[in-house]
């Protein structure tokens, strides 16, 4: 029987669908070919009638998303439709894909990571993904505001930092963090979203499992992966947290790519007149105050100068160039700054993105839905 046969989301016969709280489930225990239905856990779904609106919020490197709500209730899901199979690809590598990302995303339980309710596959055997919407996803909401408060940015981060560490208890590292991937709820709860490229951190028997190739997006890629030598995930997850502060803080990337030949990485990785490679960062938050335009600015201060100090010396640590230096997740959440820092409200969002209402900005500020999932 065909899934779209099935009491799943959206089918006709369907209103509401109850299914039972996933307990740990380790995403990569199976990676032969998907039954019609995945095995793996599913969230309570209200579903929209048969008869629901639909409206397209972006394209991404996987799939497409759209919006659809319920014409008779006004309730929201959004449905990412995976995009077909390469002809270079094998079925088994396409569905082992697509059966990672949704038992990864539906095992995950945390208010700052998007709840993913199901799947399933279509009469033109397309497959489906159901998950929860958000308001506006971080960057375009940085695309049309400026001058956000530290105490703003510090709280967003600091949430974005607890999702991660929860991953990471789960022994499960993003591998793709970016401002694309961190959207905001109608309750202005920060959420992360995208599991495609998720690696595991532990294999077999606790062994740690590094990665191989490169995964996530290029200005927020960690040095080692650039060098085609196996890496650890969480370390290079940890990196690319730091890159994410630094390009929500300032609203630019510190560099283009972590490979010497981009001038502004040399500088990074020089920390003197002799312009020696430094092996190590973590001493950068005991910096003196120096003024911006200093021409004797060379090494991490050039990149971090622009930051409060209370971040330095973690953000510093955070980018040392030796990835078993960095620091883990849980030493981040437990900084006084994240620790201490609280969900931001919807007054706060609203009047950074200087929309009436975030909950409403559907309508008011079409052009902030759109989601790359």
């Amino acid at each position: 029987m065909r899934i779209s046969h099935r009491l799943l989301c959206f089918a006709t016969i369907a209103t509401s669908i109850l299914i039972h709280k996933p307990s740990k489930v380790e995403p990569w225990a199976c990676n032969t070919r998907i039954p019609r239905v995945f095995e793996g856990p599913s969230r309570e779904c209200h579903c929209p009638s048969p008869i629901f609106s639909t409206k397209h919020l972006g394209e991404g490197t996987s799939g497409v998303a759209r919006k659809l709500s319920d014409t008779a209730s006004g309730q929201i899901v959004v449905v990412k439709t995976h995009g077909l199979r390469h002809e270079d690809e094998s079925e088994e590598a396409y569905l082992a894909f697509i059966q990672n990302e949704y038992r990864t995303a539906s095992s995950l339980w945390h208010p700052n990571i998007v709840e993913t309710y199901d799947i399933y596959q279509d009469e033109h055997e397309a497959w489906h993904q159901v998950m929860e919407p958000l308001a506006v996803r971080l960057d375009r909401l940085l695309e049309v505001t400026e001058n956000a408060s530290w105490d703003i940015i510090d709280s967003i981060f600091s949430h974005i930092v607890q999702g991660i560490a929860h991953m990471h208890s789960l022994e499960i590292a993003h591998m793709d963090i970016k401002v694309e991937n961190i959207g905001i709820s109608a309750a202005g709860a920060v959420k992360i979203f995208d599991f495609g490229s998720a690696h595991p951190i532990l294999g077999a028997g606790g062994v740690p499992n590094l990665a191989q190739g490169i995964h996530g997006t290029l200005p927020y890629l960690a040095p080692e992966i650039l060098k085609n030598t196996p890496y650890s995930p969480a370390a290079a997850d940890v990196w690319a947290l730091a890159i994410l502060y630094i390009r929500i803080s300032t609203g630019q990337f510190p560099w283009e790519k972590a490979r010497l030949w981009d001038t502004s990485f040399r500088m990074f990785c020089r920390d003197d007149a002799e312009f020696k490679p430094t092996s190590g960062l973590r001493s950068i938050g005991d910096l003196p105050d120096l003024p911006i335009d200093s021409k004797s600015m060379r090494g991490p201060a050039n990149v971090l100068e622009l930051l409060p100090r209370h971040v330095r010396p973690m953000l510093g640590r955070m980018l040392d160039l030796d990835p078993a230096s960095r620091p883990t997740v849980d030493e981040l959440v437990s900084q006084g700054w994240i620790k201490n820092s609280r969900k931001p409200t919807k007054a706060e969002l609203t009047r950074w993105a200087d929309v009436p209402d975030i909950s409403d900005n559907i309508s008011v500020r079409p052009e902030l839905v759109s989601y790359d999932y």
